[in-house]
């Protein structure tokens, strides 16, 4: 049963830090096009819009690092 439970933590990792990784490259490609935006139409709704899926995208970041330190936490001790 050991086994198996190491197994499970160990994908449960890995699946934050692959989450962490994908959600890290998503905010970089919505930067960008916001950037593009910008330098089309300074202000547009695009840019806007973009900005604020950014910052949701940062907060949803916030959360799973939280999650996942909280999940250390619960394994490991403190």
């Amino acid at each position: 049963m050991a086994t198996r439970t190491g197994r499970l933590l160990d994908k449960t990792f890995t699946s934050f830090t692959e989450a962490s990784g994908r959600l890290e490259d998503t905010i970089g490609w919505i930067v960008k096009a916001k950037e593009l935006a910008h330098d089309f139409e300074p202000g547009c709704a695009a840019e806007v819009t973009l900005h604020l899926l950014e910052e949701v995208l940062e907060k949803a970041g916030k959360e799973l690092d939280k999650a996942s330190a909280e999940l250390a936490i619960d394994v490991f001790g403190p």
